[in-house]
């Protein structure tokens, strides 16, 4: 009752602003996830003619020029399908630089003999790719920058929402800069502690599991062979 309460309190104040704007797709939150929603969208030939608005809290700083031997250990592992997807949008050729290919992928629990086992298919593709997390984010904002239908708002993101109470309705929100706009859909990339989750009320499960680690880079002999133990 109180989460009902309060989504209608800032249905009724939002509702009450002049809209400023309207969008097609609003995607709250510009990293990895929701840049990589907002290319999809703005590449579909079906979807072209959409207008997407792009929250993103952050201000954009290119990273620094690195030595060629130079490595972060912000990393993701890229499984097959993500690989197809910067296909499509023409720009794996750019993330794939540095990209390590992984044929064997091995994920254990520490605590217990579970294990998790990942090994190339007879099409001898890799099982995953091992990419710098920032090769991936700037390949994404080139591709953002190149798509005319994307509004991309950097340091911006929005301090009330209003939910529609039927599907003919629009999502209203009232960005941080004072500007309302509103959207036929809504899409929450705004990360772990999703502001978007926490003003819709929606239920999720959260676990502490109590661990810390230590975060380094190693150089090692050559190897295909990646293994994660928890």
């Amino acid at each position: 009752m109180i989460c009902l309460q309060r989504i209608r309190y800032i249905r009724t104040f939002c509702s009450s602003k002049a809209i400023s704007s309207h969008y097609d797709i609003v995607i709250v939150g510009g990293g990895l996830v929701g840049s990589a929603m907002a290319c999809a969208i703005g590449k579909n030939s079906s979807l072209s003619s959409k207008k997407i608005l792009l929250l993103d809290s952050l201000k954009i700083v290119q990273p620094k020029v690195r030595e060629e031997d130079w490595y972060s250990n912000r990393v993701s592992a890229i499984a097959p399908s993500s690989v197809e997807l910067f296909e499509n949008l023409n720009i794996w050729k750019q993330i794939s630089v540095k990209a390590q290919p992984v044929s064997s992928l091995y994920i254990e629990d520490g605590c217990s003999e579970s294990r998790i086992t990942f090994k190339q298919s007879k099409s001898s593709s890799p099982v995953a790719y091992i990419v710098e997390n920032w090769r991936i984010v700037n390949a994404l904002h080139q591709c953002l920058r190149e798509s005319l239908n994307i509004n991309w708002k950097q340091e911006t993101s929005f301090c009330e929402l209003s939910l529609p109470e039927n599907l003919d309705e629009s999502v209203v929100l009232k960005l941080d800069n004072g500007e309302v706009v509103e959207s036929s859909l809504l899409i929450a990339a705004d990360g772990a502690n999703s502001k978007v989750r926490e003003i819709s009320g929606l239920k999720y499960t959260n676990e502490d599991y109590g661990q810390s680690c230590i975060v380094g880079s190693l150089e090692i002999s050559p190897s295909q062979v990646f293994f994660v133990i928890f």
